[in-house]
């Protein structure tokens, strides 16, 4: 049975209502059990780590399993103090949606940054996302926030408060536009391997891997004959570009030559002893054959996965990795052109970062701006988990913020094309080998979440707390006043 997506944003209102009304009991026992519904729903977010540590980095369970609860219980621990701070000064509404808001910011900004879990992202699908054009993410949490707070206030006035919001968002729907179309559409085939990640760093299987991604390809060039753009997601190919089989390049070369495609690809890049995880863009020279005319090179790097943190060296050591240390890319790098089309790519959970990808289109390092965003992932690590619809809805709210289309080619799913509102309007069945074919819009203008990022949410959040802590204080000398009186 497939949920709606517009259940799954009501339930996690509903959570969110329950845990704040528990919040505000003076009951120990109510406060004990909202944090353990918040463990509870940290855990069972974050529960993919046990499959990359156990199947794939060969960790023990009982390490494994220590290593799932302390990450749960990090993240968990944010909004756990944030529910400390609104017991103990007995916040209302606006004030409890602003603590929230700054102690998930940190959370995804604080050593790199975890933005997994984000209040905003799992309301991609409520009436709320409609504000993430102006307030990004963090700005669809406090508003959910604020939402579910005036609920567990249980008053008139704040229930209608709550309506009143819903009216503003429905408007701001059908008002309010900064995006327009840009240039022709771009016909476009996502692969989807669904290459295991047991054998996907095998050298033995590399070649079958190969013939799996070509197989794809040459099903997709004979289904649409007019691509113009073909995408295997990241790590699609295991080794550098100079050490391929040259007889897979030639089968690549032929396929690109029928239609004058563009083939990009997620690939290991080596400069000396350094390594960067990457994604190359490859056309037909007439004189040469293929050639890389723009490469990507992946920035956010993922701790453990792709470089060791500082003093865990001995944890990574237990683990049975490859490819562990990455060296970071440059921010922001250039679009890649695609016909009359700008592509800005990100490489796995760089899409969890809004700040990072909107300020591409903001800062002024380039005059040209991506009309078109790609992710490229291989979640292969997680299985059939819930961290492929997280990542997913993600990818949406990178969109909504924007107001650029996303397209996702991901090893084992879910690979989708995603508009420039953020709906998907074509996914494939994850864990499956498969190809999407998509004709995509690319768009141009900004939002208002692009000029400022979080700083709009942030101040105001800021501002609200340093307005209640004034008055908190202000009020309670004058207590103490009447009663030394």
């Amino acid at each position: 049975m497939i949920i709606p997506d517009w259940i799954t944003s009501l339930s996690h209102l509903v959570f969110l209502s329950v845990i704040i009304y528990l919040w505000k009991s003076k009951s120990k026992i109510r406060i004990q059990i909202a944090t353990i519904l918040i463990l509870s729903g940290c855990l069972l977010g974050t529960h993919w780590i046990f499959i990359s540590l156990t199947k794939y980095g060969g960790l023990n369970y009982f390490i494994a399993t220590l290593a799932t609860l302390l990450l749960a219980a990090y993240v968990a621990s944010y909004y756990l103090i944030a529910g400390a701070i609104i017991r103990r000064f007995k916040l209302s509404p606006l004030p409890i949606a602003s603590v929230v808001c700054l102690a998930e910011w940190l959370k995804s900004n604080f050593l790199t940054g975890f933005p997994w879990l984000n209040i905003g992202v799992f309301h991609i699908d409520s009436v709320f996302s409609v504000f993430a054009p102006f307030l990004g993410s963090f700005g669809v949490g406090f508003i959910a926030v604020y939402f579910a707070a005036l609920i567990s206030h249980s008053k008139k006035i704040t229930l209608i408060a709550a309506v009143a919001i819903c009216f503003v968002a429905a408007s701001l729907d059908n008002f309010v536009n900064f995006i327009e179309p840009n240039g022709e559409k771009l016909n476009v085939a996502l692969i989807q391997g669904a290459i295991s990640q047991s054998l996907k760093f095998d050298p033995v299987y590399a070649k079958n891997s190969q013939q799996t991604h070509l197989n794809l390809i040459k099903a997709a060039i004979q289904k649409t004959p007019e691509l113009k753009l073909i995408v295997l997601p990241e790590t699609a190919l295991t080794k550098p570009f100079e050490n391929i089989n040259t007889n897979f390049l030639l089968e690549i070369e032929h396929q690109l030559k029928k239609n004058n495609a563009i083939l990009m690809t997620g690939i290991p890049k080596r400069t000396g002893n350094d390594w960067k995880n990457s994604l190359i863009a490859i056309e037909i020279n007439r004189t040469s054959g293929l050639n890389i005319f723009n490469s990507y090179d992946k920035h956010h790097l993922v701790p453990f996965g792709e470089y060791v943190p500082w003093g865990f060296k001995w944890f990574v050591n237990m683990m049975k990795i490859p490819l562990g240390e990455f060296q970071n890319g440059e921010n922001p790098q250039l679009p890649i052109k695609v016909q009359d089309q700008l592509i800005g790519v990100n490489i796995c959970f760089e899409d969890l970062f809004g700040s990072e990808i909107s300020s591409i289109l903001f800062q002024n390092i380039h005059e040209k701006k991506p009309s078109i965003l790609l992710n490229i992932s291989n979640l292969a690590w997680f299985g059939n988990t819930n961290a492929l619809d997280y990542h997913l809805k993600a990818s949406r709210m990178r969109s909504l913020e924007t107001g650029r289309p996303m397209l996702r080619a991901t090893n084992t799913g879910i690979t989708a094309s995603i508009d420039h509102k953020g709906r998907v309007i074509k996914k494939i069945e994850p864990m499956k080998k498969n190809f999407l074919i998509t004709q995509v819009q690319g768009t141009s203008g900004k939002t208002l979440y692009t000029y400022f990022g979080d700083y709009l949410i942030l101040v105001f959040s800021m501002f609200v707390l340093t307005f209640t802590f004034f008055f908190k204080k202000k009020s309670f000398y004058k207590t103490s006043e009447k009663k030394a009186g």
